[in-house]
């Protein structure tokens, strides 16, 4: 129950802030999240792939409740794709895919139209698309529609929750 309360309040807004106004926490959090536009993207992009390091993109956002709002993330996904491979940053790059936010909630198949089309742009960028794996209710469809994607996609690949007592189980589903 613990466990469920500290998750639900880590989605809020006002913690989100917080944690991000904390001179600790917002160092911590500028490690892995080093902004909130795409041209903070293409920066850190461009001095990690300097470096001789990939990267992985995902645009932090929450589920969404309606097929505008799972529009709105697929979209920003495209011109990210487009942004990175204008900038000669798209090959090898990974982008981590919340279907949540894609519409996955209210419509497995609004998830799926969507996912599609960041994997046909990614691959044509000559990137490659992760799936995250969220909580255990998710889990059945996540792993639906990522073999749906692999039909044309094969490289897409999915992040399992090493806690869940299933995914032993769910392990040869995934193996290409």
């Amino acid at each position: 129950m613990l466990r469920s309360v500290i998750l639900a309040a880590a989605q809020t807004p006002a913690v989100e802030r917080f944690v991000a106004s904390v001179p600790f926490s917002r160092d911590v959090v500028r490690q892995f999240v080093p902004g909130t536009t795409t041209d903070d993207v293409l920066r850190a992009a461009r001095d990690l792939t300097a470096g001789g390091l990939r990267v992985s993109i995902d645009h932090l956002g929450e589920e969404t409740v309606l097929p505008e709002q799972a529009e709105a993330v697929r979209d920003t996904y495209l011109e990210l794709i487009s942004a990175l491979a204008a900038a000669n940053l798209a090959d090898g790059a990974d982008l981590s895919l919340t279907l949540s936010a894609l519409g996955q909630r209210f419509d497995e198949d609004v998830a799926y139209d969507n996912a599609r089309m960041i994997c046909r742009a990614a691959r044509e960028a000559g990137a490659t698309v992760t799936l995250n794996m969220e909580d255990h209710t998710t889990t059945d469809s996540t792993l639906d529609i990522l073999a749906k994607l692999r039909a044309d996609y094969p490289t897409t690949g999915v992040a399992l929750q090493a806690y869940l007592r299933r995914t032993e189980a769910d392990l040869p589903l995934i193996h290409t």
